[in-house]
């Protein structure tokens, strides 16, 4: 049976939302998360995230739509992620869950950021598949890869903020399935049969949204806790995706 392109990106958003549930799930075997260990999910998760970035996304988008286009549409897909952070909330919800607020302000607050967040990961997931390279395969896996703290800092956040494991549970499955499945359809439909120069500027905005992740994660968040492990998780999660994007790419052949 040969899948469409439409199955394809639902299959690889359904495993990107497991990811975030298997994440949350975590609540129910360790009750208190510290601090520590948090950061260092968020750092390893932001440098893998920095890695596609750099050596497939912005490269990619380059080839497809040339360099002073791709600078643009890197510019405004961190603009877009700045200005929902400043004027909404936090856009990295896993860098959240580091603020100490009222617990019920900052879950509410991140319903929504998350919800932004989750779709572009679908969006992310879509275009990745549609440029019909390695890029695809790469983009996925580093998506998939920081579900897991996303959805952990999400069901922490909720039970800090009175709700049961359980429920915490279903707020993280509930959320990441319906948004990045969401966008995940909606990209696969929306570039359907496209030409190649708007997957380049959708690629582009989606790498600028992954840069202001990971300069929020590690810069703003991070650091001033954790400077040292957070440097050396980052590192390794940059080290870990540049070795399978190598592995990827070597083996598809483009």
């Amino acid at each position: 049976m040969v899948l469409s392109a439409l199955d394809m990106v639902l299959i690889r958003a359904v495993i990107a939302v497991v990811v975030a549930s298997l994440g949350g799930a975590v609540i129910f075997f360790v009750k208190d998360i510290s601090h520590k260990h948090l950061c260092a999910l968020i750092s390893l998760a932001a440098g893998a995230l920095l890695s596609v970035v750099v050596l497939d996304i912005i490269p990619e988008t380059i080839d497809l739509i040339g360099l002073l286009e791709t600078a643009g549409a890197v510019l405004l897909g961190y603009a877009t992620f700045y200005l929902i952070g400043k004027y909404v909330y936090h856009i990295c919800p896993a860098c959240a869950a580091t603020h100490k607020e009222s617990m019920f302000r900052v879950t509410m607050l991140m319903v929504v950021a998350m919800s932004i967040h989750s779709f572009m990961d679908g969006i992310a997931i879509a275009v990745g598949h549609e440029t019909g390279t390695s890029v695809g395969y790469i983009i996925f896996f580093v998506v998939a890869y920081h579900k897991f703290p996303e959805g952990l800092a999400l069901a922490s956040v909720a039970v800090s903020s009175g709700y049961s494991r359980a429920k915490a549970i279903g707020i993280t499955v509930a959320l990441e399935g319906a948004t990045t499945l969401s966008g995940g359809i909606i990209g696969a439909v929306a570039l359907a049969g496209s030409a190649p120069i708007w997957f380049g500027f959708v690629l582009g905005h989606v790498g600028g949204g992954f840069l202001y992740l990971v300069f929020h994660a590690l810069l703003g968040e991070m650091v001033k806790h954790e400077k040292k492990s957070t440097v050396f998780y980052a590192s390794l999660g940059f080290v870990s995706l540049a070795v399978i994007g190598f592995i990827v790419t070597a083996a598809i052949g483009t």
